[in-house]
């Protein structure tokens, strides 16, 4: 994913959240901003294996460098608030 693309899918994402928080209803407002948390979670994520295995590998070996493994834990361990 080119880093165009990738912040092309960030803006979309922004402008899906904005028009679910326009949504009369309370419930349907819950619900679609759920499953669309887990999806940006999802992607942030796979992004993040995607790098560390493209980029961060240890030569000769099929391990990431401990620097790589903490940007990684810390990219699943972030509370993505929607405010």
């Amino acid at each position: 994913m080119t880093e165009q693309t990738h912040h092309e899918k960030i803006e979309a994402y922004r402008n899906r959240i904005a028009a679910a928080q326009t949504l009369p209803s309370l419930t349907d407002r819950l619900k679609t901003l759920k499953q669309l948390k887990a999806v940006f979670e999802q992607c942030v994520q796979e992004n993040a294996m995607k790098i560390a295995k493209e980029n961060r590998l240890i030569p000769g070996t099929d391990r990431i460098s401990r620097s790589t493994a903490h940007t990684i834990n810390k990219l699943n361990n972030q509370n993505f608030d929607y405010k």
